[in-house]
C-alpha cells in the first residue's frame, strides 16, 4: 500500500511544460456511502488532462445487521483516466469532455461462519468511458458533473466473483490552481 501512495504523490506533483491547470476533487455523495474518493486532474495540453483517483470504503454494518454481526468489508481503490476536451470557448479542464478510465479495488471482508470469524480478499479489475461537463469558476471553485458506464472483473472469492458492468455517474467539487 505504501508503493500506491508513494506513486500517487509522485503523480500530484508532477507537472507538464504545457500547461499548469491543477484540480483537486472530492465526491460528496460518495460520503453518503461510506465512501472517502479524492481525484487529482492535470492538463496536459489545451484539449487534454489525466485524472487519478483514490477511494476507500470501510464498512462494519452494524446499523443493518445489528452490533454484533461481524460483518466488515473494507476496500481501497485506484482509477486513472485521460480526459478528452471538446469545449472551443475553453482551455482543459473546464468544459465537455470525454475520458476512458481503468482502475482496480482491493477488497477485504470478515465474517462469521459457523464456527468462527472468516477472512477473505481480492481484487477487482475494470475499465470504462464516461463524459461529462466541468465548470470553473473565477475563484477557483470546480463542478465536475458525470455519466458513464463501467465494466468490472474479480472481487472477494467466497462472497462476490465475476464479471459485470454498471453505470457510472457522480458529482465532484474541489478547487483549481
Amino acid at each position: 500500500m505504501r508503493k500506491i501512495v508513494l506513486i500517487a504523490i509522485a503523480m500530484f506533483t508532477f507537472t507538464f511544460a504545457k500547461a499548469q491547470e491543477k484540480v483537486v476533487k472530492i465526491h460528496p455523495v460518495a460520503l453518503a456511502f461510506n465512501v472517502i474518493s479524492v481525484d487529482y486532474e492535470q492538463a496536459v495540453s489545451d484539449k487534454n488532462s489525466f485524472e487519478v483517483g483514490l477511494s476507500y470504503y470501510h464498512n462494519n454494518f452494524s446499523g443493518i445487521l445489528g452490533n454484533d454481526s461481524g460483518y466488515e468489508v473494507t476496500s481501497f481503490g485506484l482509477e486513472g483516466g485521460y480526459r478528452f476536451y471538446f469545449s472551443k470557448n475553453n482551455d482543459a479542464p473546464e468544459g465537455v469532455y470525454a475520458a476512458p478510465f481503468a482502475g482496480f479495488n482491493s477488497i477485504s471482508t470478515t465474517y462469521p461462519s459457523d464456527f468462527s470469524e472468516y477472512d477473505d480478499s481480492g481484487m477487482s479489475f475494470g475499465g470504462g468511458v464516461k463524459g461529462g461537463y466541468q465548470w470553473i469558476h473565477d475563484s477557483g471553485f470546480v463542478l465536475d458533473a458525470y455519466l458513464g458506464y463501467g465494466y468490472f472483473s474479480g472481487g472477494v472469492t467466497s462472497v462476490a466473483y465475476g464479471n459485470g458492468g454498471a453505470p457510472k455517474f457522480g458529482l465532484a467539487l474541489g478547487y483549481a490552481f
